[in-house]
């Protein structure tokens, strides 16, 4: 188990990696335990007090593995994940779905969020079919270089969720190595 916790105290800023590593029997895969990472990435952004209520938007980075290790139920309950993420986005909200196997590949780029747009998201996510290798960290550092991009927008929350099995076989594939470069490319949006 790793964990990393950087805080800027200055600009009130607080920055959070946990990893925490387990290990599951999968049906159908000759391996008897696969390794399984969850990480979790937050920011806190400084505390504005107003008599106003401020209403934020999101931006929400999804990050998917659609490599071969995730055939079957892993990638059905991903893609449910992910339709039921859109039927609950506001108005206001935009996705952007990053996809990730051998390649990374930004499969839906920043969209705004509307009825006719999520018909048109979930039916592409349904499409997504799963092979290649696993290279998380490309899926990451690929998230984490548009939200560089477009962090411009204010009163506005940037999302990466994470969507994958965790079986890191290509890219950066130590936890701890991975966390130290994840750390530093968060660290250069704060700037």
């Amino acid at each position: 188990m790793a964990s990393l916790v950087t805080e800027n105290i200055e600009n009130t800023n607080t920055i959070q990696f946990n990893t925490n590593t387990f290990y599951e029997n999968y049906d159908g895969y000759d391996d008897d335990k696969l390794k399984k990472i969850i990480m979790s990435i937050s920011y806190k952004g400084t505390e504005i007090k107003s008599d106003t209520e401020i209403k934020s938007n999101n931006i929400f980075y999804i990050v998917l593995d659609t490599s071969g290790s995730m055939q079957g139920n892993p990638i059905i309950y991903c893609k449910n994940t992910i339709e039921f993420i859109i039927n609950n986005l506001k108005k206001k909200d935009k996705i952007c779905i990053i996809t990730f196997n051998s390649d990374v590949d930004e499969l839906i780029s920043l969209t705004n969020i509307n009825e006719e747009n999520k018909e048109r998201l979930i039916k592409k996510v349904n499409n997504i079919e799963c092979s290649g290798c696993t290279n998380l960290s490309g899926g990451l550092f690929e998230s984490i270089a548009l939200i560089k991009e477009q962090n411009t927008e204010s009163n506005t929350i940037y999302n990466i969720i994470l969507l994958t099995d965790g079986i890191m076989n290509t890219g950066v594939k130590d936890d701890d190595q991975l966390i130290e470069i994840l750390t530093s490319k968060v660290n250069s949006l704060l700037i």
